[in-house]
């Protein structure tokens, strides 16, 4: 393994590290609706990252990311499902002093067997992932350079998005379990508001951001 190739499994995982919509949807799902749920939605995003890669070597990553209308709507969309999550857990705060989804939750922690929150967090994290063209651009940006051969492009390729869906999942895993386990702290009317407010104001503007994105 080379030493390119070190540096982008390096940068890779420094992505997956650091502060995004994921890791704000994965603290808001652990707060509203138990840590399975966090950790559902950080596998629906990571499950993002293979439909990104699928769409990379096929080439039609790079006809969303040249052509203008392609990628204005894929940014639109995303930055309105942000938004919408964002305003969601905003509205839902300030209204009632509750969110609807805390509302059902409440003294019913999230169970393994509760697969209808499970399978919406699984959505919400997934289509968040899809619908960023951030994460268009990183893949166009980074698997040339992972590719050694024509040949090989499914292996290398596979390799690499394996090797940060394995890492993605256990960070975001370990991150709900941490969540989780402070989870009646989150939950105190005061500081769940507080923080609903916070993590949903973020989303809004990770939204807002990704609506003013130019495309490179």
């Amino acid at each position: 393994m080379d030493s390119t190739l070190w540096a982008l499994l390096g940068l890779a995982f420094l992505l997956v590290i650091t502060p995004g919509p994921d890791t704000m949807l994965v603290l808001r799902n652990v707060m509203l609706r138990g840590k399975f749920a966090g950790v559902a939605t950080g596998v629906g995003a990571c499950c993002g990252l293979f439909v990104h890669a699928t769409l990379s070597v096929c080439g039609l990553s790079a006809v969303l990311l040249y052509s203008a209308t392609a990628f204005t709507v894929l940014k639109v969309l995303g930055a309105c499902y942000l938004v919408y999550l964002g305003v969601r857990s905003l509205w839902g705060a300030w209204r009632t002093g509750v969110s609807p989804d805390v509302a059902a939750c409440e003294g019913a922690p999230l169970l393994r067997g509760d697969m209808g929150n499970l399978r919406r967090s699984w959505g919400e994290g997934f289509m968040s992932n899809v619908l960023n063209p951030k994460v268009v651009v990183f893949y166009l940006a980074v698997l040339p350079q992972v590719i050694g051969e024509p040949s090989l492009i499914l292996r290398d390729t596979l390799f690499f998005v394996g090797f940060q869906f394995v890492i993605a999942v256990v960070y975001l895993t370990v991150l709900s379990m941490c969540l989780g386990r402070v989870r009646h702290v989150l939950l105190r009317p005061a500081f769940r508001r507080k923080l609903e407010t916070v993590t949903g104001g973020l989303m809004v503007v990770f939204g807002i951001r990704l609506a003013m994105e130019q495309a490179p």
